[in-house]
C-alpha cells in the first residue's frame, strides 16, 4: 500500500463547494476567509497566540502552505509521490507556538471536518500542524527536502524504513537524551496511552498508521517530558528521524 493511495483518500468528488466563501467564516477565534476547491485561508486567535494559514492546491497533487506563527513565517510544500520541502527561514518552535498549532489542528478538523478529510489543502494543513506541534520546544524548523522511503511493514530499527507496528503488539523503543546521548530502551504497547506510535501530536482524525520512529519519539517525550506542554529540549533527532513516516501517513499506509 503506497503513497499513490492519496488519489483515492484525498477524492474531492463528494465536495460541493463553490469558487470561494462569500461571507467570512468564523468559529470562535477561527477565522475563514476563503474556503473552496482550490484553498483555505484565515486565522486563529487564542487568548496567548495569533497565527494565520493559507493552504492552496490548484490540482489536488502538489499543495502549498504558508503559516505564520505569532510572526514566525515558515512555508512548506507536499507532493503526493511523498516529497516534503521545508521553509522554517531560521524560526524556533517556543511552546505557545506549539499550542498555537495545537489549536489550529483542533478547530480545523472540529468546525470543517469534510474539507479536511476531502481536499489535499485540508489534510495537508491539518496535518502539518500537528505534525508541527509535536517537535521539541525551540526546534528549529529547517530548511530541506524530504523524499520519503517507501520502505513499510519491516521489523528493523532502522530510521531510513518507513515501519508499520501492529495495534496492542509490545515493540522497544530506541532513543536518547538530546542529540546522541545515553540510549535508553523502553518496551511499549503500540497505540496504547495517547494513540503512541503516531506520527504526529496524540490522535489526529486524519492519522490511524502507528510506525516506528513515530513510536520512539514519543517515547522519548513520555520519558523526558511533553513538548508543548513543557521546556524540554530533547528528542529533537528522534523527530527527524520520523519526518520520512510522517510524509508516508499523509495516506493510509499500513496494511492493519
Amino acid at each position: 500500500m503506497g503513497i499513490n493511495k492519496l488519489a483515492f483518500f484525498l477524492s474531492i468528488g463528494a465536495l460541493s463547494l463553490g469558487a470561494c466563501a462569500s461571507d467570512e467564516v468564523s468559529s470562535g477565534s477561527l477565522e475563514i476567509t476563503q474556503l473552496d476547491d482550490r484553498a483555505i485561508v484565515g486565522s486563529l486567535v487564542t487568548d496567548e497566540s495569533v497565527i494565520s494559514f493559507e493552504s492552496t492546491s490548484d490540482d489536488q497533487n502538489l499543495v502549498a502552505l504558508h503559516l505564520d506563527v505569532n510572526g514566525a513565517a515558515m512555508d512548506f510544500t507536499f507532493e503526493m509521490n511523498g516529497t516534503l520541502t521545508e521553509d522554517g527561514r531560521g524560526n524556533t518552535l517556543a511552546p505557545e507556538d506549539l499550542r498555537a498549532l495545537l489549536d489550529l489542528r483542533d478547530a480545523i478538523n472540529d468546525t470543517y471536518p469534510d474539507y479536511v478529510t476531502g481536499t489535499l489543502q485540508g489534510t495537508f494543513l491539518s496535518r502539518h500542524a500537528d505534525w508541527l506541534a509535536d517537535a521539541p520546544v525551540d526546534y528549529l524548523v529547517e530548511t530541506r527536502e524530504v523524499v520519503s522511503e517507501k520502505v513499510a511493514n519491516t521489523t528493523n530499527d532502522d530510521s531510513s524504513s518507513n515501519t508499520c507496528l501492529r495495534p496492542g503488539t509490545t515493540y522497544t523503543a530506541y532513543y536518547d537524551a538530546g542529540n546522541g546521548g545515553a540510549q535508553w530502551q523502553w518496551n511499549r504497547v503500540a497505540n496504547s496511552g495517547s494513540c503512541l506510535g503516531r506520527c504526529g501530536a496524540g490522535c489526529n482524525i486524519l492519522d490511524t498508521d502507528l510506525m516506528l520512529d513515530c513510536f520512539e519519539h514519543d517515547s522519548c517525550v513520555d520519558h523526558f517530558g511533553g513538548s508543548s506542554l513543557s521546556g524540554n529540549t530533547n528528542c529533537g533527532d528522534e523527530f527527524n528521524h520520523a519526518v520520512g513516516e510522517y510524509t508516508v501517513t499523509m495516506g493510509a499506509w499500513c496494511p492493519f
